[in-house]
């Protein structure tokens, strides 16, 4: 009896994580395009799953509208489900802009906006984030327009300091969130310093989607400083673990040491 119990308990949990993993992808839209023999309509999915979109959760109708609870595709599909045909590159920062209001503003009020309303057709969203279809990707300092890559593009007068000042910032975010990863490790909430350098981090997209060389390293500038301020915060908090620990230590010593002590006089009067 205890055996059948036990196969039911098991059979329980095995069905639950099946159906978690079941719903994990409980979209009609990667269902039925994963399935589609015709490959050109199935390789968005797998594609997708190695995006910057899909681990953050963002799924098809994100971006391209309809219903993704609608098994029926024509329903799903519908105008009245508020599908989306692509949008045409003057229509990309529109489109994009509803998720990343801030980048899309920056991008409208600076030279590549001002040439997209020229009628210039400049490089938008997916030539930077999209090079390989919907494997969205977060776009590396590296990958700066220049005159070169894009001949129509209002180009930066100097790429390369702009890259290395890129550069220079990550590794600065990079090197405080080692530091509060480390104090975070010691069992004290640091989360409103992390959405801070988020914050920061967001500045600086800003700038170089407005592709302005002054305006990319004044925000660099502000950035750095916001960057500089929060890591000495952060050292006031491993100050904090530093004694708790050396406070810890010294509470253990003088434990062993009384322990000690009563061990010895146990023994004196046996």
């Amino acid at each position: 009896m205890k055996g059948w119990l036990l196969g039911g308990v098991l059979l329980v949990i095995l069905s639950s994580a099946i159906s978690a993993i079941g719903r994990a992808d409980d979209d009609t839209c990667v269902a039925c395009h994963e399935v589609d023999i015709d490959a050109v309509l199935a390789l968005p999915v797998p594609e997708w799953r190695e995006s910057v979109h899909a681990a953050s959760g963002v799924s098809c109708d994100a971006c391209h509208g309809g219903d993704p609870r609608v098994e029926d595709a024509d329903a799903s599909m519908s105008p009245e489900a508020g599908f989306m045909d692509l949008p045409s590159w003057t229509e990309m920062t529109e489109h994009c802009g509803a998720c990343h209001e801030g980048i899309a503003e920056s991008y409208r009020q600076g030279r590549f906006g001002a040439a997209l309303a020229d009628g210039i057709r400049v490089a938008t969203c997916a030539s930077c984030h999209m090079q390989e279809g919907h494997r969205v990707q977060e776009a590396q300092p590296g990958q700066i327009v220049t005159s070169d890559s894009c001949p129509g593009c209002p180009a930066l007068a100097d790429p390369q300091a702009a890259v290395a000042l890129l550069g220079s910032a990550r590794e600065a975010r990079g090197r405080v969130l080692e530091r509060l990863a480390a104090v975070e490790d010691r069992g004290i909430e640091l989360s409103d310093y992390r959405a801070r350098l988020q914050v920061e981090r967001a500045r600086l997209a800003r700038a170089v989607h407005g592709f302005d060389d002054g305006e990319i390293a004044r925000a660099h500038a502000a950035s750095q400083a916001k960057v500089d301020e929060i890591a000495q915060q952060v050292s006031a908090y491993e100050g904090q673990v530093d004694r708790r620990v050396r406070f810890g230590a010294a509470l253990l010593a003088a434990l062993a040491a009384v322990c000690v002590c009563l061990w010895l006089m146990l023994r004196s009067l046996s």
